[in-house]
């Protein structure tokens, strides 16, 4: 069985050495979807969708209203030494790789992590990245 919760933050960032607008400085309305596969308890449930949470608290605290940059991008030490929220990467901060990050960052602080099979996350109601847990 598997159920699925969505969570929405709001961010900017910028892909360095892309050829292409990208490589401004842009927003987005990110929608994330996360996934989870597990047998039903006696109650016929999962578990109950209040104890994710965690999950948003995790994504709003690092991301939501942030500057996302790539450790190296000159802009992110402007904008943190202007006391804006910023979130630093070691990759560019492209969906695919804030994909990667965030199911990396459940695996080490969420319980209920090893249940995660798929995360999706939106960065246009067009454009979507997905990690599949094998």
């Amino acid at each position: 069985m598997q159920i699925t919760k969505t969570f929405t933050f709001n961010a900017w960032h910028r892909l360095l050495n892309y050829d292409g607008v990208c490589s401004n400085v842009h927003g987005h309305n990110y929608l994330v979807e996360v996934t989870l596969s597990w047998e039903l308890n006696d109650q016929w449930i999962i578990f109950d969708f209040k104890e994710l949470k965690p999950i948003k608290t995790r994504i709003d605290s690092h991301r939501d209203h942030a500057f996302i940059y790539e450790s190296w991008d000159p802009i992110g030490e402007i904008i943190t030494s202007q006391w804006l929220k910023t979130y630093t990467l070691t990759t560019p901060p492209s969906t695919e790789n804030l994909c990667l990050e965030l199911i990396s960052q459940l695996e080490k602080h969420h319980e209920r992590a090893k249940m995660i099979c798929e995360i999706v996350i939106w960065e246009t109601p067009k454009c979507k990245a997905v990690r599949t847990k094998k």
